[in-house]
């Protein structure tokens, strides 16, 4: 609950890991930035949260297969901002996209894979609800 405190403890960390270890520590760049990106958006703070994002899922391609499922949950994170900034489009590829990389990688009762599904849930809800296809109240 005190996302203000979390955002400045994981930014220390993230700039000791980039001193200490540099950017070519893609594993731990992709970790710092996830973290850092999923508070950022509990803060309400999305732009900034899907820059952070972005730049983990780039640590992660250098680090992973692109079918990796570490890959695909920074996706899932990825798809959660766009769900935020309202672009339902790109959250739905990126939800799809880690989707099928999870259910290709893990056991169909991951809770990796049950998380991506109830993502894409609520994305497919608020795509229908904002392009009038939502069902009327009688």
């Amino acid at each position: 609950g005190e996302h203000a405190e979390a955002r400045k403890q994981i930014e220390l960390a993230l700039e000791s890991d980039l001193m200490q270890f540099g950017p070519d520590d893609s594993k731990r760049m992709a970790i710092d930035r996830s973290i850092l990106a999923n508070i950022l958006s509990e803060l309400g703070e999305y732009a900034d949260a899907r820059k952070q994002i972005e730049l983990a899922l780039e640590s992660a391609l250098r680090e992973f297969e692109p079918d990796h499922p570490n890959v695909a949950a920074v996706c899932v994170t990825l798809a959660s901002i766009l769900y935020r900034l309202r672009d339902h489009e790109a959250a739905l590829r990126e939800i799809d996209q880690s989707l099928g990389i999870l259910r290709k990688r893990l056991p169909p009762t991951h809770p990796n894979i049950r998380t991506a599904e109830r993502w894409r849930e609520i994305i497919l809800d608020e795509a229908t609800e904002s392009s009038g296809n939502a069902p009327q109240m009688q």
